[in-house]
């Protein structure tokens, strides 16, 4: 196998991720590549995803795609991991190699440092939980790590500092969504969604799509809900996802009395219905490298209240396509509520800066940007072995 001798035709580039969702669901990580992956120009690139847990969410989504995709069936510590991603480099003759996520960034430099192959990290988050034997891995492979694809200007700064990754490696190519699925409903269609959870055809509905992790706080979003309705008590707040403070998150709210004006929907695949009957979208976050349901309900032209946190300050700007709060403070996150929900032009202003600012999102400018940046990956591995061979003479 030679990697370096003329440019492919056609790059084959490895993907790989640990998972891409739980529980048969889909989480952020499957969305986003699922989003992405059948984008690509494949009359220049040809993916391989390589999955390490199996959870058959990202698969069902790809399928269809042509993607040929591997399922491992190994646990983050398996060892059996690299061997397994030099034997695929070597039979899929693999390029490049762009990696998500710990587990795969660790056996995935390794692997791409035995066989030669330039490899991409790809750095979505903040890094909010660090640790201690990711520390290590990353000193011991900072050598091993070629490239990195950041989402945000939070996200460089995050694995530059605390993954201690050299910065002139990081480039920022923010997320992107495709537009196409993103239909509102009709009002009749509307209406049947909310007799389906039970909602009043005249309420006020703030919601949010996330996922029940501490890190993305509903918990908050539940104290600023108890607030919210002292003034506004017909307000009905939907909590789409799934995940392991479900049952907690049910129980504050009934401690909270405002079960009756919560629903908890658990995983639903209809973002695009649900976000319709939404009359505010909130983001209650802790920390976000970039959040792509924030500018999913930037594409539906939704006013949204969410925390000024990592990436999101880099999408939104207050009071012009929405409004900030700071995290962890209910009293801020429900007055930036009932004040949208008591002024339907203000409401309809920043629901329409956000859909003219969403554009900055858009699936062929991001992957016009990644396709150049694999196009470099590859121009500059090549360039040094070029270097060695001539030194080597």
């Amino acid at each position: 196998m030679n990697h370096t001798q003329g440019k492919p035709h056609r790059i084959n580039i490895l993907v790989a991720t640990d998972h891409g969702g739980y529980n048969g669901n889909i989480a952020g990580i499957g969305r986003n590549l699922s989003y992405k992956l059948p984008h690509i120009n494949k009359k220049r690139f040809n993916i391989i995803l390589v999955i390490l847990r199996d959870d058959g969410s990202l698969k069902a989504r790809l399928a269809g795609t042509g993607i040929k995709i591997y399922h491992l069936h190994r646990k983050k510590f398996d060892p059996f991991i690299l061997i397994e991603f030099i034997k695929i480099i070597k039979k899929e003759n693999i390029h490049l190699l762009h990696l998500y996520q710990y587990a795969c960034s660790n056996f995935g430099r390794l692997a791409g440092k035995i066989t030669g192959v330039p490899t991409i990290l790809h750095a979505g988050d903040l890094n909010y939980y660090y640790p201690w034997y990711q520390w290590l891995a990353d000193r011991f492979l900072a050598k091993a790590t070629d490239h990195v694809i950041a989402v945000s200007e939070s996200a460089k700064s995050s694995y530059a500092k605390i993954r201690a990754i050299d910065p002139n490696k990081i480039i920022v190519i923010p997320n992107a969504v495709p537009t196409g699925h993103l239909k509102h409903l009709g009002s009749d269609e509307c209406l049947k969604l909310k007799k389906q959870w039970g909602l009043k055809e005249e309420c006020q509905i703030v919601g949010t799509i996330t996922r029940l992790h501490d890190v993305k706080g509903n918990d908050i979003l539940l104290k600023a809900a108890q607030l919210v309705l002292q003034t506004l008590p017909d307000t009905h707040f939907v909590i789409v996802g799934d995940g392991p403070l479900m049952d907690q998150l049910k129980k504050n709210a009934c401690m909270l009395k405002i079960d009756r004006n919560v629903t908890f929907t658990g995983y639903q695949k209809d973002v695009a219905g649900l976000l319709s009957i939404f009359d505010v979208k909130v983001i209650a976050s802790n920390t976000e490298g970039f959040s792509l349901a924030l500018v999913e309900a930037m594409v539906m032209g939704k006013a949204v209240v969410a925390t000024a946190v990592g990436g999101i300050n880099e999408i939104l700007k207050d009071n012009e396509n929405g409004l900030l709060v700071p995290p962890q403070h209910p009293k801020a996150m429900a007055d930036k509520i009932i004040h949208l929900l008591q002024n339907d032009p203000e409401r309809k202003r920043l629901g329409e800066c956000a859909l003219n600012d969403s554009q900055r999102f858009n699936m062929a400018i991001h992957m016009k940007m990644r396709e150049a940046f694999y196009e470099k990956a590859i121009a500059v591995s090549q360039n040094l072995t070029e270097k060695r061979h001539s030194y080597d003479r």
